[in-house]
């Protein structure tokens, strides 16, 4: 394993606390470069994936959020993108021409993605209603066989109430059988442990630094083992935002529904949002907002907002605020430090649809981090918006906001911001 390089993805590594929480991973990487670097923005998972993979920003790449609203369709889709939705070139692609094996590990949006080797969740879901834990895989087999020695992927510690280091833990050690197996080159893995921590306690608390220390194992055993067979072997470990203490909320589709721009479908006496009646709705997502709208109604409802305590920018300009592209909303919002988007419509949680207190990150129009609490009252997922302490996604103006890399690859150092730890891989390859 010679010149391979190895891309570790965290959602929200802190620097600041790899020596007192993290002391193995400390221990490797004492001699490795640390810095703080820009997230891109919007500082959201699928859009910082898509930079680090292609250098680009959402203007050219399009990932304007981690969902996307199809306006010849009228529908909204979150999570589900195919990779030929990333509108500019993978760098796993360059390395493939250069003929390079690649692999990537949970990365979101890779299906059908032109690598060697992709491991992506994608249960099954039956006629019943059912769920059978499965794996979107490259190549043919390598799911099935790995099921055979470590059990299924298990979604629920992926997402959700019961989220936690064990689905880092099978992402890790799938990613190092495969990457042995196959002699990669270069690969992506992201293990999205630090991420649930700080939404669901704070970017302060306690049980983050515990994160750090769960990981810490981890990572370090996942570096160590892929290192001992050979010493060339480079670490790219990068996180892609950091997180800041929320205090509040505002509900974009109620603010437009008291205005009389949002439409709503009774079905079985529920409220379901009639995209295709919608003078406007709001696809919200932690602290980005896209309101799709005819523009000509753009101007008014920019100023639905323009002054609300949460709301940072307000704009009708998308491109002013690098999101210049035709997948933006025809207005944009974001929040301030302290506050954040929620997705709700409904005023009364019996006409809320029927996946509003479920796990169910396809169906809603918006990033919902409630599911990461059960309410056993309601027999559901909570819909009390002020247990969220954390949030991200919005301009990065303070150094608790901007995103961290450590590594031993050559030229790293000359990376100050997502796009150009992808830009440092392209480097590496011509050397």
């Amino acid at each position: 394993m010679k010149n391979k390089i190895f891309v570790i993805d965290l959602p929200t590594l802190r620097l600041d606390w790899i020596a007192s929480e993290m002391p193995h991973f400390n221990a490797i990487t004492k001699d490795w470069h640390r810095s703080s670097i820009e997230p891109a923005f919007p500082a959201l998972t699928c859009s910082s994936q898509a930079a680090l993979t292609t250098g680009a920003g959402p203007d050219k790449h399009g990932i304007i959020a981690n969902g996307l609203f199809d306006r010849g369709t009228k529908q909204p889709e979150f999570w589900v993108f195919h990779d030929d939705k990333i509108l500019s070139q993978r760098v796993w692609v360059d390395y493939k021409i250069a003929q390079k094996k690649t692999g990537v590990f949970f990365f979101l949006n890779i299906n059908g993605a032109y690598a060697d080797a992709i491991l992506l969740p994608k249960p099954i879901h039956n006629p019943d209603g059912s769920m059978e834990m499965w794996c979107y895989h490259k190549p043919e087999g390598l799911y099935p066989d790995l099921v055979k020695t470590m059990g299924h992927f298990n979604l629920l510690k992926f997402w959700g109430p019961m989220a936690g280091i064990d689905s880092g833990k099978w992402i890790a050690e799938a990613a190092r059988r495969t990457i042995l197996k196959y002699d990669l080159d270069l690969s992506f893995i992201y293990l999205p442990h630090t991420d649930y921590a700080p939404q669901k306690f704070g970017p302060e608390s306690d049980q983050f630094r515990i994160a750090h220390r769960e990981l810490d194992g981890v990572l370090s055993d996942f570096i160590e083992s892929i290192a001992a067979e050979s010493p060339d072997v480079k670490f790219v470990v990068v996180s892609e935002y950091g997180m800041t203490e929320v205090t509040h909320c505002l509900k974009p589709n109620r603010v437009l529904r008291e205005a009389g721009y949002l439409a709503v479908e009774m079905r079985e006496g529920r409220e379901y949002l009639d995209y295709k009646a919608c003078r406007a709705f709001a696809m919200v997502d932690h602290q980005l907002c896209h309101i799709y709208c005819d523009p000509a109604d753009a101007e008014e409802i920019k100023l639905l907002f323009e002054g609300a305590s949460a709301v940072d920018i307000a704009t009708t300009d998308p491109g002013s605020i690098g999101l210049a592209h035709e997948r933006s909303g025809n207005v944009v919002l974001v929040a301030k430090r302290d506050a954040w988007f929620a997705y709700p419509w409904w005023e009364d949680l019996d006409e809320a649809p029927v996946w509003a207190k479920t796990i169910d990150i396809h169906n809603k129009p918006g990033y919902d981090p409630l599911e990461m609490f059960w309410d056993v009252k309601i027999n559901g997922t909570s819909q009390d918006v002020n247990l969220i302490k954390g949030s991200h996604g919005a301009f990065p103006r303070d150094a608790d906001q901007k995103a961290a890399v450590v590594s031993n690859l050559k030229g790293i150092e000359g990376a100050k911001s997502t796009a150009g730890v992808y830009t440092s891989l392209k480097t590496a390859l011509g050397n």
